[in-house]
C-alpha cells in the first residue's frame, strides 16, 4: 500500500484513507479470478468505486462478476470478450473483508482490477 493520504468527504465529515488498486491475472482457463480486501479494522469500512475486468473471448453464456463483503452481494453480468469497467459505489460492512470474482470457465481467462479506499468512520462498531 502506499504511503497514506486522508480527505476528509463533506457529505459526512467522515475521513477516507486513499489506496492504490488491486488486480489479479490468473496464469490460465478454468481458474477463478479473485481480488480479496482483507478486513480494515475497527471503525473502517472498503468502498469500491471502480471495476474493471477483461475477459480473453466472448463466453458461451453470461459471466457473473461479484463483489460481497459477506453480507451484501452485488453481481453483474459480461456478456462479450474483451476489457470493461464500471463506476459504482460499493460500501463493505465496518471491518470486514470484500471480494470480487470471475467465476473459473473452461473456455475463457478472465482479469480483475479494482480501485477503491478504506472509510474510516468513528464511532461504527
Amino acid at each position: 500500500m502506499a504511503s497514506a493520504y486522508y480527505l476528509t468527504l463533506p457529505e459526512t465529515g467522515n475521513r477516507m484513507k486513499l489506496r492504490t488498486r488491486a488486480g489479479h491475472v490468473p496464469g490460465a482457463s478454468n481458474t477463478q479470478a479473485r481480488i480479496t480486501f482483507t478486513a480494515p479494522g475497527e471503525e473502517k469500512r472498503h468502498v469500491i468505486k471502480v471495476l474493471r475486468w477483461s475477459l480473453d473471448d466472448d463466453p458461451a453464456s453470461a459471466v457473473d462478476i461479484t463483489v460481497s463483503d459477506g453480507t451484501n452481494t452485488e453481481t453483474f453480468q459480461v456478456t462479450t470478450g474483451g476489457p470493461g469497467f464500471l463506476l459504482m459505489d460499493f460500501h463493505g460492512i465496518i471491518n470486514g473483508a470484500v471480494t470480487i470474482t470471475i467465476p473459473a470457465t473452461a473456455s475463457i481467462t478472465g482479469t480483475l482490477a479494482a480501485d477503491g479506499y478504506i472509510e474510516l468512520i468513528p464511532g461504527a462498531a
